[in-house]
């Protein structure tokens, strides 16, 4: 069998082998859980009666701690100690009589709390200013109770006087109480300073339990012969153990809770550690119990259930076997069947549904790529057919109506049009990657929401790419022709809103007259372009009918209205730069010549050209007088042979009209780039006062143009001129508010401001505050100046 096996190692009945198997999962998990739950009820068993032992002890302990707590509050309150503290004499000096006196009445009291607790072992009390030591029988000097008690400890004598003076609440440690004529133990101490809930203390009680008491209270616990006690206090310091022994880290974790078992190591035995937090004294008692006690317990359980798993596997897996090799011999022939159909040796099939899923994954591949190509072919085709529909080159290779069906194209109407689109702008797509490629993008957009739009009732749309340019072909059904327009004007406008306000693209139309027959389909195209060629003289964006243009009667032959001497007068404008007139003659002649939209556009292309040759003769015969650079930055001809329209032509003109005048009147004047600075700041100067100044009024009052000043002042003073007008403004409202003659309100007219809100916005953008606060502050340092006076 393992032989067979080996040879089917990649083959599916291995995984139905492994299924069947799993079946066996179940018992092995129920008798694990079953072994788990015997663990856990023994180990429960002796955590439950640890955790009782240490509970009585906790209790017991608890209420010595409570009593030591006691006898240490009413220590710590005792007026006859509190009197004492309060006349305590500074170290070094004789004590009085009257101080001694009180010191052997503090004796008896303290002999009292002795005898009353036999679970303190004994007790002093530490002066901070006098630096004594009062026992329940005498008092010493701070060195001599050190020397007497403590220099075996191994603290220095200023260590140990440092810990005497720190401030306790109610703290619990370890001290080495070591007395000369006695051997040196280590006992719990509580340390509480006095007076209690004070800022400054002025004497330190230190306690100490009787750990002979506190091993009669751990002995009195039956504990087994195993277990170990220990007890340690908040700050995880070990105050009592029945064993010398490094405990484990894990007692050490401060987020340890109130009780619980942690299961750990301890000197390479592994122990169940029960803990119980005491709120007496915050103490935690740990009892320490070896595993090994209750694991002989479930010895004889994991035997038992280690022969039920044997008998399991061994039976459950033959059976197993079984079943798989009989589910297994007809899928087998399934495989032998189609590797035989596709050519194929059965034995190279290692795994079987693999193999299916190669087999049915390559069928339905071929499948998709072959219906992807014929989708592709046909887009093509379909393509390729309107455009040549739309041309009138259809040929006699196919009948019209079977291409027509053939191509999924539609006609139910009798009436066609042609419209054309043009991408003006869409440099805003946001799409990352080459011009071509997000043109194409554009055109793709354009021929989906197209055919989407032109596709409601009585309307079919059909798009395709024609010599570089998007073309809609329209059927149409219905006899009112201007319902159908209608229609058309509807869907263009809904497809341009569409395009702009989500894909900010944005384009020229252009819409024939409507024919009748398939064969008018040819003129309606040759409309729509003669249409689109009026882009030039209506600009960009729109819709252009060819209902519109075509009532346009050419003027004369050649002629439209640009004289020699208009010419001349421009030129003359030009060159003594007077922009406004130069502007004036401009807009009129395009104003009479193109306002009607009558002039043809090979007409209209004259004028411009000659308008342009003007401008950039003129601009060619001031060269002599202008700075070398002057020409080279403006680029008069790249500039305007780049328009498209007649509106850019238009706009480029204006825009080196008024660069060529303000650079004229600038030289002509004589005036200097220091001159103009200091004029203008001059003129503001006198005229700040007035509300109406503004940029057109010191530039009319210099004679240059509005922008060059705008411009020129930017540059030279690094301020914006409205900005420094404002400052201007500001710095004379300050004189005014620093006195309290004038409103607020009679204060901004007097500098220029139109109203009371507008000083107070200007004024809180300058200066950060209102003119208001600004009066306020002077007042007062006006006041305080006088006071210092004083």
């Amino acid at each position: 069998m393992a032989g067979w096996l080996g040879k089917k190692n990649k083959s599916v009945i291995i995984s139905w082998l492994i299924s069947y198997l799993s079946i066996l999962l179940i018992p092995i998990m129920i008798s694990g859980i079953v072994y788990a739950q015997s663990v856990r009820i023994v180990q429960d068993q002796v955590l439950r009666i640890n955790d009782a032992m240490i509970r009585q002890l906790q209790q017991t302990v608890d209420e010595q701690v409570k009593s030591l707590e006691t006898i240490s509050l009413q220590i710590s309150t005792n007026t006859q100690l509190l009197s004492l503290l309060n006349n305590q004499k500074p170290g070094g000096q004789t004590i009085s009589f009257e101080y001694s006196e009180k010191i052997k009445q503090l004796f008896r009291e303290f002999t009292v709390y002795t005898l009353s607790n036999r679970f303190i072992d004994h007790f002093f009390v530490f002066l901070h200013e006098s630096e004594t030591v009062l026992t329940p029988s005498d008092y010493f000097t701070a060195r001599d109770y050190y020397d007497l008690y403590f220099r075996s400890d191994g603290k220095t004598y200023e260590e140990w006087l440092a810990r005497m003076k720190r401030n306790y609440y109610s703290e619990y440690g370890l001290e080495q109480f070591s007395p000369k004529d006695s051997v040196r133990r280590e006992q719990i101490a509580l340390f509480r300073t006095i007076p209690l809930q004070s800022e400054q203390a002025r004497a330190t009680l230190v306690m100490y339990a009787s750990r002979t008491e506190l091993t009669k209270l751990v002995g009195s616990v039956n504990w087994a012969d195993q277990d170990m006690f220990f007890i340690m206090n908040k700050n995880n310091d070990l105050l009592f153990a029945t064993k010398e022994v490094q405990l484990p880290s894990l007692l050490h974790d401060e987020h340890m809770g109130d009780s619980g078992v942690i299961f750990t190591e301890l000197e390479e035995r592994k122990v169940a550690a029960s803990y119980i937090r005491s709120a007496a004294a915050d103490w935690a008692y740990i009892s320490m119990t070896e595993t090994s006690l209750f694991n002989e317990r479930v010895e004889y359980i994991r035997r038992l259930t280690l022969i039920c798993l044997a008998l399991c596997v061994v039976v459950g897996g033959v059976v197993a076997f079984w079943f798989t090799k009989k589910n297994y011999n007809p899928l087998q022939q399934l495989i032998r069947s189609i590797a035989s159909n596709a050519g194929l040796p059965h034995e190279t099939v290692q795994n079987e549904y693999r193999f299916l899923n190669e087999a049915f994954s390559n069928t339905l591949r071929d499948k998709q790529l072959f219906e992807k190509k014929l989708e592709q072919q046909h887009a093509a085709m379909r393509a390729s057919f309107l455009s040549r529909l739309i041309k009138g080159r259809l040929g006699q290779t196919l009948p019209a109506a079977e291409a027509l069906h053939s191509y999924g194209i539609v006609f139910d109407g009798p009436y066609y049009g042609v419209i054309l689109f043009y991408v003006d702008d869409y440099s805003r797509l946001m799409v990352h990657g080459s011009d071509e490629e997000n043109l194409r993008l554009a055109q793709f957009i354009i021929h989906n929401i197209a055919e989407e739009v032109f596709a409601g009732p009585g309307c079919r749309g059909y798009v395709a790419e024609v010599d570089d340019l998007m073309v809609c072909l329209v059927n149409l059904q219905g006899e009112d022709h201007q319902e159908m327009n209608s229609l058309i004007e509807a869907g263009m406008n809904q497809l341009q809103q569409l395009l702009s306000s989500k894909f900010q693209v944005y384009m020229t139309s252009a819409v024939s007259r409507l024919h009748q027959t398939i064969a008018g389909i040819q003129e309606a195209y040759n409309e729509a372009l003669e249409a689109m060629d009026y882009k030039l003289i209506k600009g960009k964006g729109g819709i252009i009918r060819f209902d519109d243009i075509s009532q346009v009667s050419a003027s004369p032959a050649g002629s439209y209205g640009y004289t020699l001497a208009v010419e001349q007068i421009l030129i003359n404008c030009i060159k003594s730069g007077d922009y406004g007139q130069g502007k004036g003659i401009i807009d009129r002649i395009v104003a009479d010549n193109l306002a009607d939209g009558r002039m043809s556009v090979p007409l209209a292309k004259c004028l411009m050209f000659d308008l342009v040759s003007t401008m950039i003769k003129t601009l060619n015969e001031i060269s002599s007088i202008c700075e070398p650079g002057f020409l080279e930055q403006l680029h008069p001809a790249e500039r305007l042979l780049s328009c498209n329209t007649i509106e850019e032509m238009q706009q480029e003109m204006d825009s080196l009209l008024h660069t060529a005048c303000g650079y004229i009147n600038e030289r002509n004047k004589g005036i200097s780039q220091a001159k103009l600075r200091n004029s203008i700041l001059l003129f503001i100067d006198e005229h700040y006062a007035d509300a109406n100044l503004s940029l057109n009024m010191i530039a009319e009052h210099l004679g240059v143009g509005a922008k060059y000043v705008s411009a020129y002042f930017k540059q030279s003073t690094g301020e914006g001129l409205n900005y420094y007008v404002n400052k201007v403004r500001i710095r004379e409202a300050k004189q005014l508010l620093s006195g309290e003659t004038h409103s607020i309100g009679d204060i901004a007219v007097r500098v220029g401001f139109a109203n009371a809100n507008t000083l107070i916005k200007a004024f809180k953008r300058h200066e950060g505050i209102t003119p208001g606060q600004f009066r306020e502050m002077q007042l007062y340092q006006g006041k305080k100046a006088g006071e210092e006076g004083l």
